[in-house]
C-alpha cells in the first residue's frame, strides 16, 4: 500500500496492514510504515464511517476494479 500526506511533501510512505481488529464497538486498522520511516498507524473507524466507506466505493465502481484486480498493478500516477 502506498501513502501520501501532506505532512511529507511529495515523499511515499510504503505500508503494510498488520490487523483489522473490532475493540469497543469501533473498526480498527493497524498499519506498519516501512519507508522512508518505521511508524506504526492506527485508524479507528465507526459505523458511519464505514457506510461512508462503502457508499462512496458504489459511487466510485471500486467493485469494478476489484474483479480486475488479480492482474499486477501498474505504477501509480505521479500525482496521486
Amino acid at each position: 500500500m502506498r501513502v501520501r500526506s501532506t505532512g511529507l511533501g511529495r515523499t511515499e510512505m510504503v505500508l503494510r496492514q498488520e490487523s483489522l481488529t473490532v475493540r469497543d464497538g469501533y473498526l480498527l486498522l493497524s498499519l506498519r510504515s516501512t519507508e522512508p520511516v518505521r511508524w506504526h498507524i492506527r485508524i479507528l473507524m465507526d459505523r458511519r464511517d464505514i457506510g461512508r466507506f462503502l457508499l462512496s466505493s458504489l459511487r466510485s465502481s471500486i467493485f469494478l476494479w476489484l474483479l480486475s484486480a488479480f492482474r499486477k498493478p501498474e505504477a501509480p500516477p505521479p500525482d496521486y
